[in-house]
């Protein structure tokens, strides 16, 4: 059990809000890039979707400090909602020509590679340094691994290419969010105001 006196980085888990702010525009960010990956240019991105997250961080951002545990998981769950609609619209999911088993498997990618972003973030703050430089490096390299192979066999089957694509932009998520959240464990959240009060939730660091 490591403890927060060890290492300090862990109080970010039980004192500071920047966690959900974090995470909120973590979801934000994750579904601007995907419209500008997919539409080839940020600045087609159809806004009115990212509207409503925009609207509901601000909303959870305003007396934080009063509001309780619920509310605030209905702010970073309906923010997280619309992020998945953003990633859903930019892959064509409503296109109804596309069958509804391909839509599905699209919305569970999407909300997949978004926990996967989460967690990284939290794995960035919470990680002692010499760990945190493996799975930057692993992450990485797996990704590069793979679109070397992609691209020296020439993998343009979906069964295998789409794999090694997704690999490829899963490690790029996870080695980004490690890097921020690197950034804020080092530089701001030091500044961070108590709002969590984990022993009420009974969650338990190892």
């Amino acid at each position: 059990m490591i403890t927060s006196q060890q290492n300090p980085r862990l109080n970010f888990l039980k004192t500071s809000r920047l966690g959900y702010i974090g995470i909120s525009f973590g979801s934000l960010l994750f579904s601007v890039i995907n419209f500008g990956i997919e539409e080839g240019n940020v600045f087609q991105i159809r806004w009115f979707f990212l509207f409503p997250a925009i609207l509901l961080i601000l909303g959870a951002l305003s007396n934080f400090h009063e509001r309780k545990l619920w509310e605030t998981s209905f702010f970073f769950i309906m923010s997280t909602f619309w992020s998945i609609l953003c990633f859903t619209w930019t892959h064509n999911v409503w296109d109804y020509s596309i069958p509804l088993k391909g839509a599905v498997l699209k919305m569970i990618t999407g909300f997949l590679v978004l926990i996967c972003f989460y967690l990284a973030l939290i794995a960035g703050i919470t990680l002692q340094s010499n760990k945190l430089i493996f799975w930057m490096t692993f992450t990485i390299a797996l990704g590069i691994f793979f679109t070397i192979l992609k691209v020296a066999y020439n993998v343009n089957s979906v069964l295998v290419g789409l794999p090694f694509l997704m690999v490829f932009i899963l490690s790029f998520y996870i080695w980004l969010a490690l890097f921020l959240g690197d950034l804020a464990g080092k530089y701001v959240l030091p500044f961070g105001n108590p709002y969590w009060d984990w022993k009420k939730i009974k969650l338990k660091l190892s």
